[in-house]
């Protein structure tokens, strides 16, 4: 997702959340993610999983109300780049493991985009 803010004036802070406080976050990765594990008799509705991923990686990581926060600064009227996405144990998503592997590798592909030259 790409935003653009230009009703602010001065260069301000930003933040991108991501919810479900799971294993802290690794600072420097430029991701954050969470797993919300089902509690004993709530199996049925099974295990959601999160994450944010900021290209330019986050300044600082800060936890509110069960959520993580990656916090940059931004000057107004630039891109502001970031990707997110969810994942769920009923749908492809056997693990935290499971999820944590599929993020590192989506990670890389827009770290390193595939680009094809037509000559």
């Amino acid at each position: 997702m790409q935003t653009r803010f230009f009703i602010l004036l001065l260069s301000t802070a930003i933040l991108t959340g991501c919810g479900l406080l799971s294993p802290r976050p690794r600072r420097g990765t430029g991701f954050l993610q969470g797993g919300k594990d089902t509690r004993p008799g709530n199996e049925a509705n099974g295990t959601i999983y999160t994450a944010a991923f900021q290209p330019n990686g986050y300044g600082d990581i800060r936890v509110s109300n069960g959520h993580y926060m990656g916090l940059n600064s931004y000057q107004p009227g630039t891109p502001y780049t970031y990707y997110a996405g969810g994942g769920w144990s009923k749908a492809g998503f056997d693990s935290f493991e499971g999820w944590t592997k599929f993020v590192k590798e989506e990670k890389e592909k827009i770290d390193q985009p595939l680009i094809i030259q037509i000559l």
